[in-house]
C-alpha cells in the first residue's frame, strides 16, 4: 500500500461536506477503509476521516489499543463507521486536549459531550446504533466533523488552550 501525506488545513476538501456512501460492500469501499486503517496507524492517529486522504465520502475509521499520540487514552476497539449521524449529544460535556493529524503539532481543549448516540453504517450497508462515551465518544465527534468541513479549533471556546506538541 502507497503512503500518502495527509490532506492538510485549509485544503478545500476539508471544509466541505462529504458525499453520503452509497457503494455498501464493493471492493472500492473496502478498499478506501484498508487505505484509511493503514494511514492512521502509520501516522499514530486515533481514527482517520476519508476527506483526510482526499477522499470526499461519509467513510471514517478509530480504534486504538497503544499510541503514542494518547499514551493515557483507553483502549478503543478498531471501528468502521459509514454515513454516521450523531443523534443525541449529553448535555455534560468535558474539555479534553485534542489533535488531528490534519493540523499536525497543534493541540487545544475542546469541549465534547460526555456521552452520545449515534447512528451509522458498516461497510456491508448494515444500520448500528451505539451509545457510547468517554474518548471513543469524542473521537466519534471529532471524525463526524471532519465528514462536515468542520476542525477542531472551531469548535475550540478557548483559544488560548492552543498549544504545539512533540507530536
Amino acid at each position: 500500500m502507497t503512503l500518502v501525506d495527509i490532506v492538510k488545513a485549509g485544503d478545500p476538501i476539508l471544509q466541505a461536506v462529504a458525499k453520503p456512501v452509497t457503494n455498501f460492500g464493493s471492493e472500492a469501499l473496502n478498499e478506501l477503509i484498508k487505505y484509511l486503517f493503514f494511514h492512521m496507524d502509520h501516522y499514530q492517529g486515533a481514527g482517520m476521516a476519508a476527506p483526510q486522504l482526499g477522499e470526499p465520502q461519509q467513510v471514517f475509521v478509530y480504534g486504538i489499543t497503544q499510541n503514542l499520540r494518547y499514551p493515557e487514552a483507553t483502549p478503543v476497539p478498531r471501528t468502521v463507521m459509514i454515513n454516521p449521524e450523531i443523534v443525541e449529544f449529553s448535555e455534560d460535556k468535558n474539555d479534553s486536549y485534542e489533535g488531528c493529524l490534519s493540523l499536525p503539532r497543534i493541540r487545544g481543549a475542546v469541549p465534547r459531550s460526555s456521552t452520545i448516540k449515534c447512528r451509522a453504517y458498516t461497510p456491508e450497508g448494515e444500520l448500528i446504533e451505539r451509545i457510547v462515551s468517554g474518548f471513543e465518544a469524542r473521537i466519534i465527534q471529532h471524525e463526524t466533523d471532519h465528514l462536515i468541513g468542520i476542525l477542531f479549533p472551531s469548535r475550540m471556546t478557548d483559544m488560548g488552550s492552543l498549544m504545539c506538541s512533540i507530536n
